[in-house]
């Protein structure tokens, strides 16, 4: 266990939520498909990162949409599930996927302003954002290119019989809230059934008084 893990210790749910990423758990079919794709407004063509991916369902969903023109990355910090992924691409039809084993709490292994499309799904709220998303947003923040996107996904904040427990849940407002400091300005909100989803351009400059954070 690393010294991040050991911070989590104390926030309830937090142990079974980790254990299930491991295996590679996807939120991905609590959604239509068809839905996604017009929220989201991929264009074909484009470089697509899936910011812990787990199984990779939405890499994979995204392969067929910027088809052979673009780069679809998919990272997760879990050894287990990236082999899994990489088996999983290994046909010429997702040859655009590429599988990455890092965590993201260390920064990425992406150039500046490389990728048009950045997804964080149903993570963030397993994340000590208070303590690490000035480190997650500024990455993200870099490698995205001018006006690019991020979109998020998570789950309501509301009682539910399955997903993560209702105290860690993140409502909308709090998501804004962490990534707004960070050079985004929240574009569109959309309601998926049991989840939403959030999208924020890369603005051009950070947002005055936006918090410093140690090098």
């Amino acid at each position: 266990m690393n010294d991040y893990e050991k911070h989590l210790e104390h926030i309830p749910g937090i142990k079974e939520k980790m254990e299930r990423q491991k295996h590679g758990i996807s939120s991905f079919k609590l959604h239509r498909p068809d839905q996604l794709e017009t929220e989201m407004q991929i264009e074909g063509g484009i470089t697509f990162l899936d910011l812990g991916c787990g199984a990779g369902d939405y890499a994979v969903w995204a392969s067929s949409i910027v088809g052979r023109n673009g780069s679809v990355y998919a990272v997760d910090r879990w050894k287990s599930v990236i082999d899994a992924l990489e088996h999983r691409c290994s046909t010429p039809k997702l040859a655009n996927v590429k599988p990455i084993q890092h965590d993201i709490i260390n920064p990425l292994p992406f150039s500046d302003s490389s990728i048009d499309v950045c997804l964080t799904a149903t993570i963030l709220h397993a994340l000590d954002l208070p303590t690490i998303g000035s480190k997650i947003f500024r990455e993200i923040k870099r490698v995205l290119k001018p006006n690019g996107r991020l979109i998020t996904i998570d789950c309501k904040k509301e009682e539910a019989k399955f997903g993560p427990p209702v105290q860690i849940r993140l409502a909308p407002e709090d998501v804004e809230l962490a990534v707004s400091p960070y050079g985004f300005t929240k574009t569109n909100y959309a309601d998926l059934g049991y989840t939403y989803m959030l999208t924020f351009i890369n603005t051009p400059r950070l947002t005055a008084g936006a918090p410093e954070v140690e090098k």
